[in-house]
């Protein structure tokens, strides 16, 4: 038996190292995917991991199912998505979110379910309800551990730009460097000021020039990078830009083209803001 909020709960509850079921069985809420829709939404791509065929079972025939809960503590909002689903896809209005998101998973019976029993059941259990035990409407069958999301990471990737110095680098001269959560321009201590000076007239005046650069590296590292801040930053622009990432051989070779869709094509925004030139006849 489970305890959850100081409260006895008197039948056998799946959670992260109970002992009510062997050590077998599992049940945890992945995080596939998170991105910033056009239309400003949060979308999340979510898998319900579960290893109890008992559980499973009764979600296939509608005795049991998913519930996640989720809540914000900057705007106090809390709201649940139930599913029957192993995976499941949300659409979260912006608006409601803010800086952190929990989220946690449960699965709940549906109806009243009679002598309820698994073999999956501990042998403790076992030896407690040998004959199984009755359980109500809305009994929680699971609950799996809490996840929590930054929000402010769910950006594109300009937000997980840095630039930062480094003395070893020669003046004039920049390094990318991706090998920290965020994508790091370094440059000498003196650049960094002048190009400091510069953008006190021009905040945007490392976009695209630096910025390029930064995003067609980031592109070719992006296999490495795992799940770090730059690396989800610029899985959400990709996602906005409809770009495939899943074939990492194939996002590298086209990097420069994917990096240059990404800061607005660079060179036609140099070519548009310049006057027509009569072509010479002479």
């Amino acid at each position: 038996m489970s305890t959850i909020n100081n409260r006895l709960i008197p039948h056998p509850v799946l959670v992260p190292n109970g002992v009510d079921y062997n050590e077998s069985c599992e049940f945890s809420l992945i995080l596939k995917r998170v991105h910033r829709t056009p239309d400003g939404k949060i979308s999340m791509d979510l898998i319900y991991n579960l290893t109890s065929p008992t559980l499973m079972d009764m979600i296939s025939r509608h005795e049991a199912r998913f519930i996640s809960v989720i809540e914000c503590p900057g705007t106090y909002y809390r709201d649940s998505h139930s599913t029957t689903r192993q995976t499941d896809l949300w659409e979260l209005p912006a608006a409601d979110y803010a800086s952190k998101v929990s989220i946690t998973p449960y699965i709940v019976t549906t109806s009243a379910i009679t002598q309820f029993r698994a073999k999956e059941h501990s042998e403790e259990i076992n030896l407690l309800i040998p004959k199984g035990i009755n359980l109500p409407t809305g009994s929680i069958l699971a609950i799996g551990n809490q996840l929590e999301i930054e929000i402010d990471d769910i950006g594109t990737v300009g937000s997980a730009i840095n630039l930062t110095r480094n003395s070893r680098v020669p003046e004039g001269q920049y390094i990318i460097n991706t090998e920290s959560e965020l994508i790091n321009i370094e440059v000498n201590p003196k650049t960094h000021q002048q190009l400091a000076d510069l953008r006190r007239s021009d905040e945007n005046i490392l976009w695209p020039s630096l910025y390029l650069s930064a995003v067609e590296q980031a592109i070719r590292d992006l296999e490495n990078g795992n799940n770090c801040r730059w690396a989800r930053a610029l899985r959400n622009t990709l996602d906005q830009y409809g770009i495939e990432y899943e074939d990492h051989s194939k996002l590298a070779q086209n990097s420069s083209m994917y990096a240059q869709i990404i800061t607005g094509s660079p060179l036609n925004r140099i070519l548009t803001v310049q006057p027509d030139v009569e072509p010479d006849n002479d």
